[in-house]
């Protein structure tokens, strides 16, 4: 599991952003493991070749 570090690092976002896309339901899928927030990195793989398909639908 990817912490919020790990995926910001991972992205080049920042974990405000994340934090913002959780808010907002944008972004790969999480869960939360106690009182910190973890990231499964097929999901995020999963998510990140949605995302492509859908701009190359344009």
């Amino acid at each position: 599991m990817l912490s919020t570090d790990d995926l910001s690092r991972y992205l080049g976002v920042t974990k405000k952003t994340l934090a913002h896309w959780r808010q907002t339901r944008f972004g790969p899928p999480w869960v939360r493991m106690g009182k910190y927030v973890r990231y499964s990195p097929a999901r995020v793989s999963d998510w990140l070749d949605d995302l492509h398909k859908d701009n190359d639908s344009w």
